[in-house]
Formats: structure tokens, sequence, C-alpha cells
């Protein structure tokens, strides 16, 4: 389903999945600041960034490199990019989101590209 990350409330926790198995912590951001500030200004990050409406990133002001998978519409992973600091990714036209993270996580959560991403609740969390 393209739409799974809208079934998220944005006061919850939530975990990125890939090809339904849990990889990783996840922030969405979906308001047009929140998608321009994205990573910015962090020293580092723990999980991940889901960035909405997003072909293109850009590293200007951060103080680490990111990885950054291209999401298309049916929430596969089309393109991947490590960035430094300073830089702007490729744009990808096919791209309707990105998933930010450290260099090198990834890879480490085994991801690549053609894998199926969504996000899910955080189960561990307490129900409201």
């Amino acid at each position: 389903m393209a739409t799974q990350w809208r079934s998220v409330s944005p006061s919850e926790p939530a975990w990125l999945t890939s090809n339904n198995r849990m990889v990783c912590p996840v922030a969405v951001a979906r308001t047009r600041s929140a998608r321009r500030r994205g990573l910015i200004g962090l020293e580092s990050i723990d999980g991940a960034l889901w960035i909405t409406k997003c072909r293109c990133v850009h590293t200007f002001g951060m103080a680490f490199p990111i990885d950054v998978a291209f999401i298309d519409r049916a929430n596969r992973i089309v393109a991947m990019q490590t960035i430094g600091p300073n830089r702007i990714s490729a744009f990808h036209r096919s791209s309707t989101a990105v998933v930010e993270s450290y260099a090198g996580s990834m890879r480490d959560w085994g991801l690549s590209i053609g894998d199926l991403l969504a996000l899910a609740p955080d189960q561990s969390s307490p129900v409201r």
C-alpha cells in the first residue's frame, strides 16, 4: 500500500520496517518546516527520519554524513546514496519520499534497492 506511512500518528513512536522486518525507530517529517529542517542542527541520529514529498536532499549545515534511501510511490527503495556534510544529493524523479539515517546505518540494517519500506506503530509504547 503506497500510503502506509499515513496510518502512523505524528505523536506516536513508530518503527521503520523493510519487507515486514522491524529495522529502526523512525520520525516522520510531514510538514513543510519539518521537511525543510530535516536533520539539520543535530549532532547525531539514533534511527531514521522519513521525509515525505521529497526527491532531493542537501546536507548544508549538518555535522555528520548521512545515508539516504529514495522511496517511490509504492514505498520501494529506488536509489541509495551516502552524502557528506555540505553536499546535495542526486535528484530522483520517481522518488516521493526519502529516509535519512547516519552514514553506514542502512548497510548495517541490510537495506538495499528494491526493498519495500513501511511505518509501523511502536508496539512497546503504552496504549493511550
